[in-house]
C-alpha cells in the first residue's frame, strides 16, 4: 500500500525515493562515460572520484527538480504501466538530456562460417588442424571438450556445427567453429538411427576436404576429453599416412608412448579418434571409403574403415604398424593405455594402474547413452559444470557405504564358464549397495536435498554378449570400481528429475567450494535394540543420532533443525528408511526406482540376462516388467 499524501510517511517516502533516484543517476554518468571511453574517466581516485563526488553533490541538493517514478505507476523496467500511461504527473525539464538508443544486436553472420581454407587458417598451426563435430543438443559436450584443450594451450582446433543453434551457441562462447550443414536436428540423433549414418557419411566428406586443403588433420569425436596435446605423439611417427584409435582391451605399449603391436591387436579400430596425414594415398583411401558408404546407406562407417583397411593387410618392421589398401597406405594403431577407450579408462584404471599420463578418454564402453557418458565424466573429475552445479541450494545427502569383506571376496566369478548359478557372488555384493541406494534416495526426497551416490563396486564385468566375468581380451583385478551406468540406467535417473544426483567423487572434486564441503553435520544412525538414541541438539555440535526404520514425516521432523548444514552424512543407511507414510507417495517412490534399474549381461547357460531389482529385499513388491515377487528374490533371465 502506497502512503497518501498527507501521510507523515510520505515525506519520508519521498525523500528516500529521491536520493535513491540521485545514486541512481550517478552510476548512470559513470557508467556512459566508461561506455563512451572518454580518456579522463579511467577507474582511479583522481579521475573520477572529484568529478562524481561533484555530481552527486549537485544532484542530492537539487532531487527536487527531478522527476521520480512511483512503483505503484511503473511497469518492472522504471516505465509507466498501461493504467498510467500519460497521467503520471511531470517535473521540472531541467536539464533534460536525450538518451543514445541502444543498438540492435547485429545478427549472425553465418555464412562467413562456411568451411573454407581462409576459415580454417585461422586456426590451424604448423599445417595441423585437430576437428570435432556436434549439434545444439551435445554443446555441453563440445563446451568440454574445447575447455580440456584449452588448458593444455592448444588452439589449433575447429568444431563443425551440425545446425545453425549450435553454431550460434558456438558463436557465442568464443569457440572457434565452422558451419556443417543446416539439415540435422538439434536433437539426440542415437546410435543406429538413419540421422547418425547421414551425419557419418558428411563428417568423412568434410575430413576429405580437410586433406584437400592440404593440413594434416586429427578427427575426434565430442565425447572425449584430452588431457595432453595428441599433436606431439602424432610427430613422433612422421612415416605414417594414418593413426587410429581401438576397441582393443589389452596393451602392448605400458608406457603408453609407443604404438600398439599391429599383431597382437586386431580388435575394431574405432573411428572416434583418427589421425590423417595430408598425402596422396591418404586421399585416395579417403575417396574409396566416401565410395563404400554412398553405395550402401545402411553400410556404418566405422565398418567400413575396418574392412578398408583389412585388405591386403601386411605388417610392418617391428610390428610397429601394417601397410594397407594395396600396400598404399601405413597405418599405426594408437595405444589404448594412453589413448584410452572408455573400458581400459573407467573399467580397467589401465593408466593409473601403469602410471601412465592419458593422452585422452574416450566415453566408449557404457550403458546408459548420453547422461552415462556425462556421469562417467563427472565421476573421475573429468567434466566441467558451471559454478551452481557445485553448490546445490538446498544442500546434499551424503552416506558411508556398508561393503561387508565377506561380499567383496565372493563378488567375483573366477571360473571357466561362467552360468546363472554363478552369478549369486555378484548379486549379493551389488544388492547389498542397492538397498542403500534406496534408502539414501527415499531421505533425499524427504528431506529434498540433493544425493550424492555412492561408489559403486561389482563382482563381474558387463558386456552386450554372453562371457565368464570379463569381456573376453580383458584381464584386470575384481571386484572393481564400476561405473554407474553398469547397474542403474543413468538416462531413466537424470531425466526423471525425481532427485537430482551428484557423482560420487563430488566432495573430492576442488570446484566444490570449500565453505560447503565444510559445512557438514554427521547423522549417526542408530542400531537395531540398541539403548538410548536421543537425537542431537544442532547448537552444541554437528552430530545427531538418529533412530532406525523411520518413515519420511519422521525424518524430516528429526532433521529440522539440521537444514542450515550443506552436508548431511549418514554414517550408515542400511536400516535408515522404513519407506513414505501416504500410499501415493509410497507407490510413485517404488515406481520410479525400479523404473530406473539396468541390466547385467550376460550368462553363458543358459544364454540370457539378468535385470537389477532395487526392490529385491522386499517381500512382496512388483518389479520394473510388472513381475511379482512374492518370495525373496533371485537370479531370473529376461525379460
Amino acid at each position: 500500500m502506497t502512503p497518501s499524501s498527507n501521510h507523515p510517511a510520505a515525506a519520508e517516502t519521498g525523500k528516500w525515493k529521491y536520493a535513491a533516484t540521485a545514486v541512481g543517476l550517478v552510476l548512470l554518468v559513470v557508467t556512459c562515460a566508461v561506455g563512451l571511453g572518454l580518456a579522463d574517466f579511467a577507474f582511479d581516485r583522481g579521475a573520477v572520484g572529484e568529478p562524481v563526488a561533484k555530481i552527486a553533490s549537485q544532484l542530492l541538493f537539487k532531487s527536487t527538480d527531478l522527476q521520480v517514478s512511483d512503483p505503484a505507476t511503473t511497469g518492472a523496467a522504471g516505465r509507466p504501466s498501461k493504467a498510467s500511461a500519460g497521467g503520471a504527473k511531470k517535473g521540472k525539464k531541467k536539464g533534460k538530456r536525450k538518451r543514445k538508443k541502444k543498438s540492435k544486436p547485429k545478427p549472425y553472420d553465418l555464412a562467413s562460417y562456411k568451411l573454407t581454407r581462409e576459415l580454417v587458417d585461422k586456426y590451424a598451426k604448423d599445417n595441423f588442424i585437430t576437428v570435432s563435430f556436434g549439434n545444439l543438443y551435445y554443446i555441453g559436450f563440445i563446451e568440454n571438450w574445447v575447455r580440456h584443450l584449452q588448458e593444455m594451450g592448444v588452439t589449433n582446433y575447429i568444431v563443425g556445427a551440425m545446425d545453425d543453434e549450435a553454431l550460434k551457441g558456438l558463436i557465442d562462447r568464443d569457440i572457434n567453429a565452422f558451419s556443417m550443414s543446416h539439415s540435422f536436428p538439434q536433437s539426440d540423433f542415437g546410435w543406429g538411427s538413419k540421422t547418425f549414418y547421414k551425419m557419418a557419411r558428411r563428417k568423412i566428406k568434410l575430413i576429405k576436404e580437410f586433406l584437400e586443403m592440404g593440413l594434416d588433420v586429427m578427427v575426434s569425436d565430442v565425447d572425449t576429453v584430452w588431457l595432453q596435446d595428441p599433436n606431439v605423439f602424432f610427430k613422433k611417427h612422421p612415416s605414417l599416412d594414418i593413426m587410429t584409435s581401438t576397441d582393443a582391451l589389452r596393451t602392448s605399449s605400458p608406457t603408453g608412448q609407443t604404438l600398439e603391436d599391429a599383431d597382437k591387436t586386431r580388435e575394431a579400430y574405432n573411428i572416434g579418434i583418427l589421425y590423417f596425414r595430408s598425402t596422396a594415398a591418404t586421399k585416395e583411401f579417403l575417396n574409396e571409403w566416401v565410395r563404400l558408404i554412398e553405395a550402401d546407406k545402411d553400410y556404418w562407417d566405422q565398418n567400413a574403415f575396418n574392412d578398408l583397411l583389412r585388405r591386403d593387410f601386411k605388417l610392418g618392421e617391428g610390428n610397429q604398424y601394417f601397410k594397407a589398401y594395396g600396400d598404399r597406405v601405413s597405418v599405426g594403431i594408437l595405444p589404448v593405455s594412453s589413448f584410452c577407450n572408455g573400458h581400459t579408462y573407467f573399467v580397467q584404471s589401465m593408466p593409473q594402474s601403469l602410471g601412465v599420463e592419458p593422452y585422452v578418454v574416450h566415453a566408449t564402453f557404457q550403458y546408459s547413452g548420453t547422461e552415462g557418458k556425462r556421469h562417467r565424466f563427472r565421476e573421475r573429475m573429468l567434466w566441467y559444470d558451471h559454478p551452481e552445479y557445485y553448490a546445490p541450494d538446498n544442500g546434499v545427502l551424503v552416506y558411508d557405504a556398508d561393503l561387508p569383506q565377506e561380499l567383496l571376496d565372493g563378488g567375483a566369478f573366477k571360473g571357466l564358464r561362467l552360468e546363472l548359478k554363478d552369478t549369486k557372488g555378484h548379486f549379493d555384493l551389488v544388492n547389498h549397495q542397492l538397498k542403500q541406494i534406496r534408502h539414501a534416495m527415499g531421505i533425499a526426497k524427504a528431506l529434498n536435498r540433493t544425493l550424492v551416490m555412492p561408489k559403486l563396486f561389482c563382482g563381474n564385468d558387463r558386456w552386450w554378449a554372453p562371457h565368464d566375468g570379463t569381456i573376453p581380451g580383458s584381464a584386470f583385478e575384481r571386484p572393481f570400481v564400476c561405473p554407474l551406468d553398469h547397474v542403474i540406467d543413468v538416462n531413466v535417473l537424470v531425466n526423471r528429475k525425481y532427485v537430482d544426483i551428484r557423482e560420487y567423487s563430488f566432495l573430492e572434486n576442488q570446484r566444490t567450494p570449500r565453505e560447503f564441503r565444510d559445512s557438514q553435520a554427521l547423522v549417526r544412525v542408530c542400531g537395531p535394540g540398541e539403548g538410548e538414541c536421543s537425537g542431537g541438539d544442532p547448537e552444541s555440535g554437528p552430530v545427531v543420532s538418529l533412530p532406525p526404520h523411520l518413515d519420511d514425516a519422521q525424518i524430516k521432523n528429526h532433521l529440522a533443525s539440521y537444514s542450515q548444514y550443506k552436508v548431511l552424512r549418514f554414517d550408515s543407511m542400511l536400516n535408515a528408511f522404513k519407506g513414505f507414510s501416504a500410499p501415493a507417495e509410497e507407490s510413485e517412490f517404488r515406481a520410479v526406482v525400479e523404473g530406473m534399474m539396468g541390466i547385467w549381461c550376460c550368462v553363458r547357460a543358459p544364454t540370457g540376462h539378468i535385470w537389477y531389482d532395487m526392490l529385491w529385499d522386499v517381500v512382496p513388491h512388483v518389479d520394473k516388467h510388472n513381475r511379482k515377487w512374492d518370495a525373496p528374490w533371485e537370479m531370473k533371465l529376461g525379460p
